[in-house]
């Protein structure tokens, strides 16, 4: 089996997913006073990031959990709807460049996956949006039908991003052509996933990815 996998924040669209959700939930006065919780609870760990006194998997883990939070309680339905609504339009405004990636992949016969940091339920949705054949996203905790507000997994990044892709093409019942396999992200957090397959493609990387990628002649979209 052979796979394309993207990353999603910062590879198939600009910016951060949780950021793109945070406001179009505000924007539609979904639970706005705790959406405002977890911006103002993210924004040290964020401005940390900018800093450089965070690093990138410290930041992402702050923010999973946080997304996971502003679900507590919420009917697992009712936020199915809503994000139905938000992927369709996050669909809609991909990167061109890594659109056009997807579609060649595609047409080639490779099983689409979307590998994110990002919470299941988006990621998830994400993925149908896109007709994506599967997606490896960090899981939320399910209890009675509602979201309990915690993780049911670690974070998906780094190393057990590339464990959770693992774990789904055995739930498939087919092994990876890992050689013959392509992965696209921006960020070294997700070097583990891009030195796995034969065809790594950094887009629009931060400098430190592009360094690796210049050193190792890895394809560079910009």
């Amino acid at each position: 089996m052979r796979v394309a996998l993207f990353d999603v924040d910062g590879t198939l669209i600009r910016g951060q997913s949780y950021a793109h959700l945070l406001r179009w939930l505000w924007r539609r006065g979904w639970r706005r006073p705790r959406v405002l919780g977890v911006v103002c609870a993210g924004l040290p760990s964020q401005l940390g990031r900018k800093l450089g006194l965070v690093d990138r998997l410290h930041n992402q883990e702050r923010w999973a959990r946080g997304m996971a939070w502003l679900l507590r309680d919420a009917p697992v339905a009712e936020v199915e709807d809503l994000l139905g609504l938000f992927c369709r339009e996050l669909a809609a405004a991909l990167r061109p460049g890594v659109r056009e990636e997807m579609r060649a992949r595609r047409a080639e016969g490779y099983r689409i996956i979307l590998a994110s940091t990002g919470i299941s339920p988006v990621i998830g949705c994400l993925a149908q949006a896109l007709e994506a054949r599967g997606h490896a996203a960090t899981p939320l905790e399910v209890q009675g039908g509602r979201f309990t507000g915690r993780l049911a997994g670690p974070v998906c990044n780094a190393v057990r991003k590339l464990r959770y892709v693992e774990e789904l093409a055995e739930a498939w019942g087919e092994p990876i052509d890992w050689a013959a396999s392509f992965a696209y992200s921006d960020g070294v957090p997700d070097l583990p996933m891009l030195e796995r397959v034969g065809h790594p493609v950094a887009v629009d990387p931060d400098s430190r990815l592009l360094r690796i990628a210049g050193e190792r002649n890895w394809r560079v979209i910009t």
